[in-house]
This record gives structure tokens, C-alpha cells and sequence, in this order.
């Protein structure tokens, strides 16, 4: 079975989908006004994109293995989104304090602190049910891109 992954297009998966994760939060870093007011109002236009702005990074890359992906494109995807997931909650908001750093809180954007949150079993398996979700959303995603494959002329 392991020999039928196809690690290439999961390790695209896996960047496509932390890359895209960047994205959206570089979009509600620069959308959502930082610092002066304790209650910032949201720009008209992010309130109407934020929703599919926050879906995007969990769908469409698991959608494209399922759409070209030629071996096993719904476990592709379906990984792909759960190590994703993982990756981007426990290390995304210190890669956006490095981005960002009039916006870091205390010590986030320390990597020692990003290991010792592992010390911590309710973070840890919040972690984990966090991956599972991204992994069920996305096999359902990837299947669609599967049967649209199939459909396709």
C-alpha cells in the first residue's frame, strides 16, 4: 500500500495547502485594522469574503489531488489536509508573528514556545480534532474532484 502513495503530489498537497493557510491569514492580518481600537470594525469587503477566504485552504488543495492525482487521490487529499491542519494550528500563528510582529503577543513568535506547547495534552488533542475535521472535510473534497475527473470528457 505505501508504495502506491504518490509522496510527490502529497508533498505538494501538504505546501499548497500551508501556503494557501499563509495566505488567508496574511489576508485578515492586513484586513483586520491592529492596535488602536480594542473593537476593530471589519473592512466591508473581508466581511464578505471571509467565510470562502477560510475554506479555501482546506478544500481546494485537497479537491485538485482528487482531480489529478492518479493513485489513491482521496487518501492523498485526505493526508494531505490532516498533516496540513496540524502544521498550520500549531505553527501558523508563529510564522504570522514573524510577519507581522506589532501584532505578536507575548513570546508566540518564539519557536521554544512552540515546543512547549507540547507539554500541554488539552493543545495536544485539540490538535487532533482539529486534523480530523480538516481530514474528513477533505476526503469529501477530494472525492468531488475524483468524480468530476471521472465525468470529465
Amino acid at each position: 500500500m505505501l508504495r502506491s502513495i504518490p509522496y510527490g503530489a502529497l508533498l505538494a498537497a501538504l505546501v499548497g495547502q500551508f501556503a494557501a493557510n499563509l495566505g488567508a491569514g496574511v489576508l485578515g492580518a492586513f484586513a483586520v485594522p491592529c492596535c488602536d481600537d480594542p473593537t476593530p470594525q471589519l473592512p466591508r469587503w473581508y466581511a464578505e469574503i471571509a467565510q470562502p477566504v477560510y475554506f479555501l485552504p482546506l478544500l481546494l488543495p485537497a479537491f485538485l489531488c482528487g482531480f489529478y492525482v492518479k493513485s489513491r487521490p482521496i487518501l492523498v487529499g485526505t493526508v494531505a489536509a490532516a498533516l496540513g491542519g496540524f502544521l498550520w494550528h500549531w505553527l501558523g500563528s508563529h510564522i504570522l508573528a514573524h510577519l507581522f510582529p506589532a501584532r505578536a503577543l507575548s513570546g508566540i513568535g518564539q519557536f521554544e514556545n512552540a515546543l512547549l506547547i507540547f507539554y500541554s495534552p488539552v493543545f495536544v488533542l485539540n490538535l487532533a480534532i482539529s486534523s480530523a475535521c480538516y481530514a474528513a472535510a477533505a476526503a469529501g473534497a477530494a472525492s468531488g474532484g475524483y468524480l468530476l475527473r471521472s465525468h470529465a470528457p
